[in-house]
């Protein structure tokens, strides 16, 4: 159970799914950021501390992966959780880093929960 607030800056280009993650996210002491594409996520990440990243891989202007790197390369370790339809193990292959996971699309709410409570935890600790 999240039991603190948590920032989270969402990176999808997919209302429905933004809309779907607030759904899911509603009951929980979650603070939501929303960015369009990579390129905003990445002004975002710039001018406010967050908790926690969830990004989709594939969106327009700069995509997850290079918003990840373009991060770190910034020294940010924010936890990362990357959305995609892609499989799991194409996704560890992209970004083999620190403090990264990946659900794949379609997930549900419990999945996404459970991963926001592991990439919390671990990063605190």
């Amino acid at each position: 159970m999240i039991d603190k607030i948590i920032k989270i800056l969402l990176a999808e280009d997919d209302p429905l799914m933004q809309n779907l993650i607030r759904l899911y996210l509603k009951k929980y002491q979650a603070q939501i950021d929303f960015a369009d594409n990579g390129r905003i996520a990445l002004k975002q990440l710039k001018s406010k501390e967050y908790d926690l990243l969830i990004t989709d891989l594939q969106m327009p202007e700069v995509d997850g992966a290079t918003l990840i790197r373009n991060i770190r390369q910034e020294g940010k370790m924010v936890p990362v959780i990357v959305l995609s339809s892609y499989d799991k193990l194409s996704i560890e292959r992209m970004l083999d880093e620190p403090h990264i996971d990946s659900l794949r699309k379609p997930f549900e709410s419990a999945e996404l929960i459970a991963m926001i409570e592991k990439m919390t935890v671990s990063a605190s600790n």
